[in-house]
């Protein structure tokens, strides 16, 4: 970016001079440096939001990017978007502390919520749009349906890096393994990596950095699976949700692909 930055700005920055007639020995030729500018469509075409999540540790809380970041390719993925209503809010801050207070160690929120589908993978700004309306139809082919939380799941992301609570989905998984299936297949089109073989669908909701002791794990998912079971006796339908589209995120944008509805 910095470097289209650089090129618009030696487009639109000449001096008088720069529009002077310079002269040739034996010819008179009109030479003029000053060339059209670039606009600002096309420098925020080569725009990714994800310049922000770079390796900015401070600002992340040790976050850090998993794929070198390159000019106009945008970090994409597949998900069912989880809207955690009061009950369910209560349940996930409960979590988090008992995990905070079970490791000693400091848990962070999840930022949004959601259910992944698919890796997280890089796209070409122009493949973007062909990308969307390839999913959409094949997508759109599958009916909405419910989903149910059933369990606490440790899990840890590719590089060990950071370790993730995330609720275990019970309800929905024959559904979620079509949709998978599905996108997939729009993965291979365009050449990309698929979903895990043998998913285990979940939302994350909390993580930290680093990874936990082995020998901690199993007394830890035991508490917070005994509060869950526990919680959901008073509140048995706030880990339930009715599906009804995906979303396609990609940079700083958001795509909806809705299922059928009948």
């Amino acid at each position: 970016m910095a470097g289209l930055k650089l090129v618009a700005s030696s487009y639109t920055d000449s001096t008088e001079e720069d529009e002077k007639e310079e002269e040739i020995p034996s010819k008179r030729i009109k030479i003029f440096k000053k060339l059209p500018s670039v606009s600002e469509a096309v420098i925020k075409l080569y725009t990714n939001d994800d310049d922000k999540n770079d390796v900015s540790v401070r600002a992340n809380k040790s976050r850090v990017r998993s794929f070198p970041h390159v000019p106009g390719n945008w970090a994409t993925y597949v998900y069912i978007p989880v809207k955690p209503q009061m009950h369910l809010r209560e349940l996930l801050d409960h979590l988090l502390q008992q995990a905070a207070a079970a490791t000693g160690a400091e848990w962070h929120s999840a930022d949004e919520h959601h259910v992944s589908i698919s890796r997280t993978v890089v796209l070409a700004h122009h493949c973007i749009e062909s990308f969307t309306e390839s999913l959409r139809k094949e997508i759109g082919v599958e009916s909405n349906f419910v989903v149910g939380f059933e369990g606490v799941a440790l899990y840890r992301n590719d590089g060990k890096t950071r370790t993730f609570l995330g609720l275990r989905v019970g309800v929905g998984k024959r559904s979620l393994l079509q949709l998978t299936q599905r996108a997939d297949s729009v993965m291979q089109e365009f050449r990309q990596r698929t979903f895990y073989k043998d998913p285990s669908f979940h939302m994350s909701f909390t993580w930290t950095v680093g990874e936990i002791p082995a020998a901690v794990e199993p007394k830890l998912l035991g508490t917070l699976n005994e509060f869950l079971k526990e919680y959901l006796v008073e509140n048995p339908d706030c880990c339930t949700f009715h599906t009804l589209a995906l979303q396609v995120k990609t940079g700083d944008k958001v795509h909806l692909c809705p299922l059928k509805t009948s």
